[in-house]
């Protein structure tokens, strides 16, 4: 006994707390958790690459639907949409689904929905370095420079237009240095 608190209920259920009744029951505790987490995020990969391919898509019809209901299921909380798939789901299809399902369809639902953003982030990306042109021995060189840097600074383009911003450093030849109303709008933004 610690502190006058008794762990001997814990030690004595500490199986029922992984693995709840599981060789004559159904699994429960930690290992229904590791379960439901695995499943749903297997099927949410792909879940979200489905959606993040239809979100990116040039067709109206496809692309706002798709976004629309990735908005609205992101802006739900998960506790939501768990208690709309436990209730809604087998009111529409006319057939009771069991806890675990339920809950590894909301999680799937829940997570594709984040997971189609960062399909749809990456792909603008690409999408974003084709435009503007930037080449295989441009994005090496920036790296190789930004390894080698003692302060690690970014790439000398965006520091001059961090400097810039900041009122300090290089300016360019269109700049003009800053005067009393520079400073003013300055103060003013502050």
């Amino acid at each position: 006994m610690v502190l006058g608190l008794d762990f001997h209920v814990i030690w004595d259920n500490l199986t029922y707390f992984f693995i709840g009744r599981y060789p004559h029951g159904p699994l429960g505790g930690v290992g229904l958790t590791f379960y439901l987490a695995v499943v749903s995020c297997i099927l949410s990969f792909f879940g979200g690459l489905i959606l993040g391919l239809l979100a990116i898509s040039r067709n109206r019809l496809i692309r706002y639907p798709s976004e629309a209901v990735i908005q609205f299921v992101r802006g739900m909380p998960l506790i939501m949409v768990i208690f709309w798939m436990y209730f809604l789901y087998p009111n529409l299809m006319g057939q009771p689904m069991p806890e675990s399902q339920t809950v590894i369809l909301a999680l799937t639902f829940f997570t594709s929905a984040y997971m189609s953003q960062i399909v749809k982030a990456g792909i603008e990306a690409v999408w974003a370095c084709l435009t503007y042109n930037v080449q295989l021995w441009i994005r090496l060189r920036w790296r190789r420079q930004w390894a080698t840097s003692p302060a690690r600074r970014g790439h000398p383009r965006i520091e001059r237009q961090r400097s810039a911003l900041q009122g300090g450093g290089t300016r360019g030849r269109h700049s003009r240095p800053p005067g009393k109303s520079h400073a003013l709008r300055y103060a003013a933004i502050r």
